[in-house]
């Protein structure tokens, strides 16, 4: 949450209206996300200036958001990416 809180208006509404679908408990409205797959059970959604949320779906009923953060170069910053894969790994 600090990092959604540290952006600029319009990037933090635009999480926190993915946030509030998100926990709706719908998988339905993934289709309506910009979603992509970004390492074996993990997906991204990207919004606004290049920010991202990682989330892994267990199931159709349990999605975990891992990670949150702003791109900065054409594909993932190392450090985000190990620690998505970590904190996926801890999931299961």
């Amino acid at each position: 949450m600090d990092f959604i809180y540290s952006l600029s208006k319009e990037e933090k509404a635009e999480a926190l209206y993915i946030l509030s679908i998100l926990e709706s408990g719908s998988v339905n409205y993934l289709n309506h996300l910009e979603v992509k797959h970004f390492h074996e059970k993990i997906y991204e959604i990207k919004f606004r200036k290049h920010n991202r949320f990682f989330y892994v779906l267990e199931n159709n009923e349990n999605l975990y958001i891992l990670h949150a953060c702003k791109k900065q170069k054409n594909r993932a910053e190392i450090k985000d990416k190990n620690l998505v894969i970590k904190r996926s790994k801890e999931i299961g």
